[in-house]
Order: C-alpha cells, then structure tokens, then sequence
C-alpha cells in the first residue's frame, strides 16, 4: 500500500463527501470531483491521505494533489491574469456582455468578436488597455484570459507586421 499525504495551511477547511472535495477559506469556496479508481482518498485533522495499490497510479495521485494545491492557493490569495490590448490603426473597444468577452472595431471589423467568460467566480476588470482577470479557480481564470487571445488572433498575416491584439502580460498575485 502506498500513500501520498497532502497537509492543509492554516485558515483553511476541508469537506470530503463522497469523491467530492469541498476547500473553504473565509468567503472563498471551492469543490471539485476527484476520483480516479483504485484511489481511495480521506481526511485526518489537517491532513489529506491518497492511498494506493498500484504502484502504476503515483503519477495520477500526483495530479490529484497538486490539483488539491492550487485549490487551497486559490481560496487564501487567489489568482489574477493581467492582459494588454495593443493596437496601431484602430482602437480596439473591449466590454464584457453577460459572460461573452465582446471586442469591436478589431482591424476596423464592423461585426464584434466574441468569446467565453469561464466560471461564476471570475472577476473581469476592464481600465484603458489593461484587462484584469481574478478568481479562486486557476483553470477557469487561465482559460478565461486565453480566450480573450483567443478572440483576437490573427491569421494570414505576419504576427511580426500585425501586432494588434489582446496578450497575456503577467500571470499570478
């Protein structure tokens, strides 16, 4: 039998009900399904323990606690994307319409392009040409601020030439 053990900081609860893990910190919450067969996971005081038969699932218990990680990171200081949009010829307008990213008058298009905001948590901040992205969750803010890249990417043309668009410029808190 093989284990791998995850320690819980400080200010942070732990809930697990079934294969569901429930992270809470102040107003914070997270929970998310883990389960993986022949990993039997379980909580004593402030630690969590990933048992095993197989050596063969290490690398998925792995996986599962750093996922476990990131949640605890995420309910104490939280996660923030920081964008840029650039533009040379015409200003690009960027706005958030009921959780679509909505961007007009990108290379003087006149239809907007649009995107997804991911998650409920996920918190948009629009200032001039900075675009700050926030949330306890690192996948669904990651993904949030790759689909505002995604919205203006340009194809046919010379990325060295034809700068304009929306870019990740700083990742983390």
């Amino acid at each position: 039998m093989y284990t791998n053990i995850v320690y819980v900081p400080e200010n942070v609860n732990v809930e697990i009900n079934d294969n569901i893990i429930s992270v809470s910190s102040g107003a914070n919450k997270e929970s998310k399904v883990f389960y993986y067969p022949g990993i039997k996971i379980e909580k004593k005081e402030k630690e969590i323990i990933f048992s095993f038969e197989k050596k063969a699932l290490k690398r998925m218990v792995f996986t599962l606690s750093s996922h476990l990680k990131s949640m605890f990171k995420g309910v104490t200081k939280g996660f923030e994307y920081t964008l840029k949009t650039c533009y040379t010829h015409f200003p690009i307008k960027v706005s958030i319409e009921e959780k679509k990213i909505v961007v007009n008058n990108f290379y003087g298009e006149k239809k907007p392009r649009c995107g997804d905001v991911i998650g409920n948590n996920t918190k948009i901040k629009i200032e001039g040409n900075d675009i700050t992205v926030t949330g306890t969750n690192l996948g669904e803010v990651s993904q949030t601020a790759a689909n505002f890249e995604k919205v203006t990417r340009v194809t046919k043309r010379d990325r060295r030439v034809f700068q304009d668009g929306i870019y990740i410029t700083k990742k983390g808190k």
